[in-house]
Formats: structure tokens, sequence, C-alpha cells
């Protein structure tokens, strides 16, 4: 509840224009009431949300997407998609539902691409555009054209800026073949750059492991805060509409 305030609190000291928050939590919306309850208090508009896992057709990977309620109907419908994940693995941390699921509960949402760990994004990494142009077209007439790509810049090492940079360049040429809008994700951990190290301290707490340890690839970084617009737009200076769609 007091990392829910804190967030809150930073948001309102933004200075944004209508300033909202979305919180979207993997296959949980345990979190919903007090985040409503924060946002009220310090007059930001809450916004509800989910990070999805969809199983992976025919033995394929699974892969996520980003839900974001734009009503009521939304909102209804994310608490159905989060109960239908635990009627299919009831007994297994590992959450998912089926593509099938989108279709039945889409009314009331957004839906965006799940960048990284996105079907879209796989395909474009695997040099496949002509299959993530269909996927994303398919997604398109589900959504009925509530359906956005995501782009990312999070990521502080070689390997993954190139990684992310291959992803862009495919975004671009599949939202002009298509007309899908992209938008900028900063895939938010924590509230401000400070913040990490007790985001990672926790983490490592968590899952047992050392808090220290140099040789372990970490899937989080310190670029991974609650960034204000005018920051976003030096990070997408040369593509401002994924900060402003």
């Amino acid at each position: 509840k007091e990392i829910i305030k804190r967030w809150a609190d930073i948001a309102a000291e933004s200075g944004e224009e209508n300033p909202a928050l979305i919180l979207a939590d993997k296959f949980s919306t345990a979190a919903q009431i007090p985040f409503y309850k924060a946002c009220q208090d310090y007059g930001i508009k809450p916004v509800f949300g989910l990070k999805a896992v969809i199983k992976g057709k025919d033995g394929a990977e699974n892969h996520e997407v980003i839900l974001i309620a734009k009503n009521d109907v939304g909102r209804q419908n994310i608490n159905r998609i989060t109960t239908e994940a635990y009627k299919i693995n009831p007994d297994k941390e590992y959450k998912m539902i089926l593509r099938e699921h989108l279709e039945e509960f889409k009314d009331g949402l957004i839906c965006i691409s799940g960048g990284t760990v996105g079907i879209i994004e796989r395909h474009i990494l695997e040099g496949d555009l002509e299959s993530a142009k269909r996927i994303t077209k398919y997604f398109s007439k589900i959504f009925n054209g509530n359906f956005y790509l995501q782009v990312k810049r999070t990521s502080n090492d070689v390997e993954g800026q190139e990684i992310e940079k291959k992803i862009i360049d495919g975004i671009l040429e599949i939202s002009k073949e298509t007309g899908v809008k992209y938008i900028a994700n900063n895939d938010v951990r924590f509230a401000k750059k400070e913040y990490f190290k007790y985001f990672a301290t926790k983490k490592s707490i968590i899952q047992g492991e050392l808090i220290y340890n140099p040789g372990k690839t970490q899937s989080v970084n310190e670029n991974q805060y609650l960034m204000p617009t005018a920051q976003m737009l030096e990070v997408f200076s040369d593509i401002p509409n994924a900060v402003f769609n």
C-alpha cells in the first residue's frame, strides 16, 4: 500500500497536465483497490491494466501482451481474463491464457504488444516480418483498432540496445504498412531511478540470491523508472509520436 502511495505521489509531482497512472501486474488484480484509493487521494486518474501470458499454439513459445481497460467493461474483462488464467493452471505458479480468451473478453480493452517477450517482436528478431505483419493485423482486428505496437529503449548494454533497435526498425516498417500505431513504454518497475538498488535488493532476497552478483545478467536495470514526458521525448526524439500516441 505504501509503495502504491509513493507512485501516486510522484505522478502528482510530475507537473503533467491531467496525470494518469496505469497499474498492470502479471495476472494479478490484488492491488486494484489500494491503487484506486491512492490515485484518488493524489488527484491522479487510475487506469487498470494487466500483463497477460498467452499460451503458444502447436508447441510454440508463450508470449505476452499488455491489456489496458478503457472503461468499466474493460476492467471487468481484465478480472475475467485473470480468472481464466487460474483455471488453466490452477496448481502452477506460472499462469497463462489462450488466445481465444482475448477474443472472448476483448470489449473495453486496449492491447499493446509484449515488447521483447511479445510474439510480434519475436518474429521481427527472427527476420520474419511477414508473420509479424500478419499477427499485427490479427490483433488489430480483434481489438477493433485498439491495438498498439510497443517500442522501448531501456537497455544499458550494447547487445540489448541492438535488439531494441532491430525491434523498433521492424515495428516502424509494420506500422507504415498496416497503419497500426506504436507506443513508447519504459517497462516501469520502480518510481525513481535511485530506487533501483532497493528494487534489486528486494528481488534478490525474495529469490534467495546474492544481492551483489556481477556474473548474473539482470533482467531489470536502473532505466526502468517512472519517467516524465519530457524525458521520454528525449529518449524517443527521433520518433516522438511514440510518446504522444
